[in-house]
């Protein structure tokens, strides 16, 4: 693991379990809209289920099979089915972003991180998602005021860990930095860890579960408030 301290000067965040928590949320969703549809009846671990499927799709979305728009016009469908539960799965699916949208259940250390790496460098988030919303849930948890720009998928026009996310970001920036210049921070292997290998550029592991294998990553954080203290180390 080697430090890329001294050349940082552009810092890229996700923000789903990396900057807010995208698996709470789920849980409180879950919580609060499944049991009047399901009785008394025990449908298995209503989480794990969700968390299969919801994974498989977004692995197709990373590797460009499908759409945002299609990954959730079949999500809640294949969710209910497997659940046995008679719901339209758009109506689901409604409510669920509705819900999402509001969410702004911040990450342990997200807030501390973003004080701490203010004004030493330019931050930008890094997000496949719909635009609006994730712009929205930002500003809304009082993270809005750390980032100057905001590279979400659906505007940007590819997903991460495509390369071309990360040359339509950098072409839409005032400023210019070589790969070496530029961090991505995020908590997902095959999105944001695999996204900044293929731009050439250096990662930051949030290894949010503290498991300890770090694949060689330039840097690897179990508590997000270690970033600013390894960077400048």
């Amino acid at each position: 693991m080697h430090n890329c301290s001294m050349a940082i000067k552009l810092i890229l965040i996700d923000i789903d379990n990396t900057l807010l928590e995208f698996d709470a949320f789920v849980r409180k969703f879950l919580d609060d809209t499944f049991p009047p549809l399901m009785g008394n009846e025990n449908k298995g671990d209503l989480y794990e289920i969700f968390h299969a499927n919801n994974r498989m799709l977004w692995e197709k979305l990373e590797q460009g099979e499908i759409t945002m728009e299609q990954l959730q016009a079949v999500r809640w469908e294949m969710i209910l089915k497997k659940l046995g539960i008679d719901f339209d799965g758009m109506e689901m699916e409604r409510m669920f972003k509705a819900a999402m949208h509001e969410s702004t259940i911040i990450t342990p250390g997200a807030m501390e991180m973003l004080e701490s790496l203010s004004g030493r460098y330019v931050l930008a988030t890094a997000s496949n998602g719909p635009y609006e919303q994730q712009v929205y849930r930002i500003n809304k948890a009082g993270m809005g005021k750390y980032f100057t720009y905001h590279f979400i998928s659906q505007d940007i026009g590819y997903s991460k860990p495509d390369a071309r996310f990360f040359k339509e970001a950098r072409k839409r920036m005032k400023e210019q930095y070589a790969d070496d210049e530029i961090l991505m921070i995020g908590d997902s292997v095959s999105s944001d860890m695999q996204g900044g290998i293929n731009a050439g550029i250096h990662t930051c592991y949030f290894d949010r579960e503290n498991t300890g294998i770090h694949n060689g990553y330039d840097l690897c954080v179990s508590d997000l408030r270690e970033i600013c203290q390894k960077l400048e180390g």
